[in-house]
């Protein structure tokens, strides 16, 4: 379902419903992953999804969920 949804919003220039769609699905993943060090490969992959968006002001919000991945 994700992958649908993403693969629809891929050509949204604000990117703004991709961003939130993929957050949710990297959030699922994380929480039903069954390997070592899953909190580490979750926010590796926000890293490099914040990276790629780094002049956008979507960026933002792969850095608050690294932030909040810290914090707990």
């Amino acid at each position: 379902m994700y992958q649908d949804l993403l693969k629809f919003y891929a050509n949204d220039a604000s990117l703004d419903a991709y961003t939130v769609i993929n957050i949710e699905r990297l959030q699922l993943i994380k929480e039903n992953a069954t390997f070592e060090n899953k909190e580490l490969h979750y926010v590796e992959i926000l890293k490099n999804s914040a990276a790629s968006l780094k002049n956008n002001a979507n960026c933002g919000l792969y850095q608050h969920e690294i932030a909040s991945e810290y914090q707990q």
